[in-house]
């Protein structure tokens, strides 16, 4: 019974994880989908991780809601904001939305109204994340904007990063001096041995895949910055809640806490107390100089934090360099029939004898007069065909399986179907 009875609680937790993560799971799906409709060789990425996040990977947006009755006093307050949101050469990442609490019948806060004063703004999370709880909420007032916007710790993270350095080591102290000193030091010792003992690889891959020699960044050198911020500042009170809402956990840690910090403001993870030790310092800091394998900035680890940056106004010329892309293969080299086409070619362009043999043998009804070129073009319509036969079938399979994921999600969330926690 016992069994039995871990078995269920397994199986549900297993599910609720499945519903909360569920975007990113899609994220994943489409991706494989892609890959298997489309398989070719991926250009590998021959750029550092914190390079290639700061010039490509946009941060994504944290949703900014505006709860009130019915006032318009205060929401004029937001007419600024609205304008750095993703515009000009400073920009912010943020939307806002509104909710009149008059105009609808089911009041999302009903149960703690009484206690809050409107208008309420709550922030929550990029939906990238899957952290369904906000990472602030206060009244809607000039001050609480502003500390939302702008803090002095950002600043200088942003200016760190965009004049060059790799990352940002943020120390969140716990409040006890003599344990923040410790590992504060810690961290400081390991991050100046690191600067010079790490370093950029020099052998990556071509198109191909083949091993190739990178000499672009052999006198680049690495730089990882720290940053202390205490949790009583005032000024830091939003973005402390912020980095300790990136993790359910956190805010129960009455420990030093770091947060490696890079590209466009993202956090890669925490470190927490004892954890901030060599292993993992070293390992963050290699995760950042190491390539970036894989493009697609959901697949990786991080949470985007808010930030008022230019950004575009990154250090120095762009690292990453364009190539040609190769033709697409389908399926082709997947199927045994096709690497056969393809011997068949390969032998063919050494001798004519030799062609007309391997193509009547594919062929045996076809005469002896058929020249070269005609046997290539009917190898390959041959290879063409059944090779779109097997990428249409999988791509299907793989879109409906998607449509099935989106459809039950939506349904979770618009509480169609309930589901006991």
């Amino acid at each position: 019974m016992t069994c039995l009875t871990d078995i269920r609680h397994y199986m549900k937790n297993y599910f609720l994880y499945i519903i909360s993560n569920f975007q990113k799971i899609i994220y994943v799906i489409i991706f494989v989908t892609y890959s298997l409709l489309f398989i070719t060789p991926l250009i590998p990425c021959n750029v550092p991780v914190f390079r290639y996040a700061l010039e490509r990977w946009t941060a994504d947006p944290y949703r900014l809601m505006v709860f009130h009755h019915g006032q318009a006093d205060h929401i004029n307050l937001l007419e600024d904001l609205k304008q750095l949101s993703f515009q000009g050469d400073s920009t912010i990442n943020l939307v806002i939305q509104y909710s009149d609490l008059d105009k609808i019948s089911q009041n999302p806060l009903q149960g703690r109204d009484d206690n809050l004063t409107y208008p309420l703004i709550m922030l929550f999370y990029p939906e990238q994340t899957g952290i369904p709880y906000p990472a602030w909420m206060g009244e809607l007032t000039r001050s609480n904007i502003d500390l939302l916007t702008d803090s002095p710790i950002r600043n200088e993270i942003s200016n760190l990063l965009l004049t060059g350095k790799t990352a940002v080591f943020l120390f969140l102290e716990s409040g006890n001096s003599e344990l923040d000193q410790k590992y504060y030091d810690r961290l400081k010792q390991e991050l100046e041995a690191l600067s010079t003992k790490i370093k950029i690889p020099t052998t990556g891959m071509d198109i191909d895949g083949n091993p190739i020699e990178v000499d672009d960044f052999q006198n680049v050198d690495l730089n990882f910055s720290i940053k202390k911020v205490s949790r009583r500042n005032p000024s830091e009170k939003i973005f402390v809640d912020m980095l300790l809402g990136t993790e359910s956990d956190l805010s129960e840690y009455r420990v030093p806490l770091v947060f490696p910090v890079f590209g466009q403001g993202r956090s890669l993870y925490s470190l927490v107390g004892a954890g901030i030790n060599k292993n993992t310092i070293e390992k963050a800091c290699q995760s950042l100089v190491d390539w970036c394998s894989c493009e697609i900035k959901a697949l990786h680890q991080g949470v985007d934090l808010l930030f008022l940056a230019k950004w575009s106004e990154k250090a120095g010329e762009t690292w990453i360099k364009t190539e040609d892309l190769p033709p697409l293969k389908g399926f082709s080299g997947f199927i045994s029939s096709s690497d056969k086409v393809d011997d068949i070619t390969e032998q063919a362009n050494e001798n004519e004898s030799d062609r007309m043999s391997l193509l009547n043998r594919e062929n045996p009804d076809r005469k002896s007069a058929v020249q070269s070129d005609s046997a290539r073009q009917i190898l390959s319509e041959y290879e063409t065909v059944e090779s779109f036969s097997v990428s249409k079938n999988i791509g299907w399979l793989l879109l409906i399986l998607i449509a099935v994921v989106i459809i039950i999600s939506y349904m979770i969330k618009n509480r169609i179907i309930r589901v006991k926690r």
